[in-house]
């Protein structure tokens, strides 16, 4: 955690550790929110773990909780974060009995999309959005292959996010897209592939900690049109 805060970062992403005993989860969250100093968390959902420690930390910091979907799927179904919204507000409900102070994370829905083939049409995408947010989910993390032949369809995906106020961040960690190492090509195609992501309308990118600096110069170093004019003329146009 001190490397990551180090970088300088905005959030931090936090996969819990696998254990069942809600006074493990519970101990450990404390201890990483401590240590967080106040930065937003963001915590993937395992429908294994209990989720009463993370609404009770909730209360002392700000937490995405981020529903994947399943394999087959683009985005989780309506069901699903439904159904996660629904275990948050019962483990309200008993923190309340229990007058134990709790919080409500903010429900972010994660879209996969593999490979520049597994771009679903444009209006398969834009009902899976419509439908996150009639369901409770208020923001988007995407990971996907990201280049000039692609970036349509994610300003594609943004438009579609930004119609029902939900800011989309890109998870570069996972994603299919370069990530600077040590020579200065990489780094470049690095710069290229978030100046592409900014034209495109996305409004956070997850990046490891090593590349935190780099990407928050790029973000600094450049403007919002200056990025839509290296999008191709068309999407240019449309944004």
């Amino acid at each position: 955690v001190d490397t990551a805060l180090a970088s300088g970062p905005d959030a931090l992403y936090h996969a819990l550790p696998l254990s069942f005993d809600p006074d493990d989860i519970r101990r450990h969250l404390a201890e990483f929110v401590a240590i967080a100093a106040g930065k937003p968390l963001i915590v993937s959902y395992n429908p294994s773990l209990p989720l009463t420690p993370l609404v009770e930390a909730a209360s002392h910091t700000d937490i995405t909780l981020v529903i994947s979907p399943s394999d087959e799927n683009l985005i989780p179904s309506k069901l699903t974060i439904s159904a996660v919204i629904q275990e948050v507000e019962t483990s309200q409900t008993e923190c309340g009995e229990r007058d134990v102070l709790s919080g409500a994370p903010r429900i972010a829905a994660e879209i996969h999309v593999q490979g520049a083939s597994g771009w679903p049409p444009r209006e398969e995408l834009v009902s899976g959005i419509e439908e996150a947010a009639a369901a409770g989910a208020t923001r988007l993390l995407f990971y996907g292959s990201i280049d000039r032949q692609s970036i349509d369809r994610v300003a594609d995906l943004v438009a579609a996010a930004s119609v029902n106020l939900m800011p989309v961040t890109f998870n570069a960690v996972r994603a299919n897209a370069p990530l600077p190492e040590s020579s200065a090509d990489t780094a470049v195609r690095f710069t290229q592939t978030v100046r592409l992501l900014i034209g495109a309308g996305i409004t956070g990118i997850l990046v490891n900690a090593e590349v935190t600096q780099l990407a928050k110069e790029t973000i600094r170093e450049t403007s919002i049109a200056e990025c839509r004019q290296e999008l191709p003329d068309p999407i240019a146009s449309e944004l």
